[in-house]
């Protein structure tokens, strides 16, 4: 076992070189054994696109680390099945399974060519890929389906992705949608998945989830966010476009943010909710981010029309209690790179959200890297560094007085381990003290006492001092959560598209449908702690 363990580590580590990697949008990326792993992208001005898997660890990262150097510590990742194929595709989706897997299914391609692996998973404990074939619909007709929301239901305790929603490639037959040929000569469909469809990583099978009811119809959606709240088993469909049976799903409008449909992974039930507070105005190409210290989806960047330039009011956040927008201005000062943009990658690892890539403007890809704390929703700020320790924050008390916070880039049991620690070295005082003072006290009295013998290199060998580079680290692996795809749009869509100022009626909305509220999120109890030093006593020169 450890030989085949060495063989792996060594087989994945082979031509690897830190590097920085080429300008994109529109790249996969999840959190996986502790590292950010990151497939394919639009390269350039969108002529190319990239098949390659990268991967930036996050630990052993040195202090202190610049954005500009973190952004330069990306790893070219070569499978052990060389001979797997890797399709150019793009507006694909994509989530992470069990903490080792990066799953990939769908997307769009060129030259009327149709993807051969349209389902891929990517397995870092073996560094390999896997074909997981074609997704077919009810009547075993396979749809190669982009643009579509995913979410990974593993985090609710199933085995399952859910994807609704999105756009059909190459269609080979129509039902109640025109097909159409778009820009770049493809024939395409309005229609993706029409309910909510599963697929089970276990057994490897399509299904329908069962008992939906109050189902979308006469509608359909395309490139939403879609964020699942584990607690409550709701997920949130957030912006997009929508096409109606009116005109054969010909034309894609622009949704806003001022409503939500909900989707009752429990139950089957959908739902339409309205939002309040302030709302991001209609935008297209961001990313959603349920947040880990409360019951908030974080909604990041967005452009207008795709072929302009990002919004500067990029981050919006949605509390699931309330229901309400809340838009927040982070100080951008001093920062290397700017946080607009749209069409680029979001992935939490524990209170940070790491921002990837995308377009600050039409035809000009990024490849930086941002780093946003969310450790505290009324306190986001972009940190000069990572790994880092979080700002110190004021927090007003009922009674008009403040007390101020020092909070951590990433919160651990660990503090239990270090206050237990700190008890165990005061006892160990008291009695060293103790044991002092009879000492003295028979001394004086002039009673002989054999010398206290104490072993100083074994006590310091069992209170180990803490390196200093670890006070930046958390305890415990970090958690990880999926970021939600980004999904693009088409050139002539966009063109054609209709900007709504609310969102149309739609037919599974109704006045008598209830929708459970979520419960807050418990926040993480990860704390970073410098372990107690004893230390051993100064010898005589």
């Amino acid at each position: 076992m450890r030989g085949t363990t060495i063989t792996l580590f060594v087989a994945s580590l082979s031509c690897i070189k830190a590097i920085s990697i080429p300008q994109r949008s529109e790249a996969q990326c999840a959190l996986i054994q502790n590292s950010i792993y990151c497939y394919g992208g639009l390269l350039g001005n969108g002529s190319v696109i990239d098949t390659t898997l990268y991967s930036m660890p996050l630990v052993d990262l040195p202090n202190n680390k610049s954005m500009i150097n973190l952004a330069k510590t990306w790893n070219i990742v070569n499978a052990t099945n060389v001979d797997f194929i890797l399709e150019p595709r793009r507006r694909t989706h994509s989530v992470s399974y069990n903490n080792s897997t990066l799953l990939i299914t769908g997307g769009y391609t060129y030259n009327n060519t149709a993807l051969v692996n349209q389902t891929v998973a990517y397995h870092a404990d073996t560094n390999t890929w896997e074909n997981l074939g074609y997704y077919t619909d009810s009547q075993g007709r396979v749809k190669q389906i982009y643009n579509s929301a995913i979410v990974s239901l593993f985090s609710a305790g199933k085995t399952s992705v859910l994807l609704y929603g999105g756009n059909t490639e190459h269609p080979t037959y129509n039902d109640s949608a025109i097909i159409l040929t778009d820009s770049t000569k493809q024939t395409v469909m309005h229609q993706g998945y029409t309910s909510a469809t599963l697929y089970d990583y276990m057994t490897k099978q399509w299904t329908q989830q069962t008992s939906q009811t109050n189902v979308p119809s006469g509608i359909s959606y395309s490139a939403q966010t879609a964020t699942l709240d584990p607690k409550t088993g709701l997920v949130y469909y957030l912006g997009g476009f929508y096409s109606q049976s009116s005109d054969g799903y010909s034309a894609e409008n622009k949704m806003d943010y001022k409503s939500a449909n909900v989707f009752n992974t429990n139950s089957g039930a959908w739902s339409n909710v309205k939002l309040s507070g302030t709302s991001p105005s209609t935008r297209m190409f961001p990313t959603a981010t349920l947040l880990p210290n409360s019951n908030d989806i974080l909604l990041f960047g967005g452009t207008l029309t795709g072929h302009t330039g990002a919004f500067t009011d990029f981050c919006y956040t949605l509390n699931l209690d309330t229901l309400t927008w809340t838009l927040h201005n982070i100080n951008t000062a001093g920062l290397s790179s700017s946080p607009p943009r749209f069409a680029h990658s979001a992935v939490l690892v524990n209170t940070s959200l790491f921002i990837m890539f995308g377009l600050a403007v039409y035809s000009n890809p990024l490849n930086d890297v941002l780093v946003l704390s969310v450790n505290d929703v009324n306190n986001l700020y972009f940190p000069d560094t990572y790994p880092y320790i979080e700002q110190n924050f004021t927090k007003p008390m009922t009674n008009d007085t403040t007390v101020t916070k020092i909070a951590s880039a990433s919160l651990s049991t660990g503090a239990t381990a270090g206050i237990a620690v700190a008890a165990n070295v005061a006892g160990l005082g008291l009695c060293a003290a103790a044991i002092f003072f009879c000492i003295f006290k028979k001394k004086r009295d002039k009673k002989k006492m054999e010398e206290m013998s104490v072993d100083w290199d074994q006590v310091e060998g069992f209170y180990t001092a803490q390196p200093e580079t670890e006070k930046y680290f958390p305890v415990e692996e970090p958690r990880y959560a999926t970021p939600n795809a980004y999904e693009d749009h088409h050139d002539n869509d966009t063109k054609e598209s209709t900007t709504v100022v609310s969102t149309p009626p739609m037919e599974h909305a109704s006045s008598t449908t209830v929708l459970m509220k979520p419960s807050v999120i418990e926040g993480s109890d990860h704390r970073y702690v410098n372990q107690p030093i004893i230390l051993k006593p100064d010898y005589a020169e």
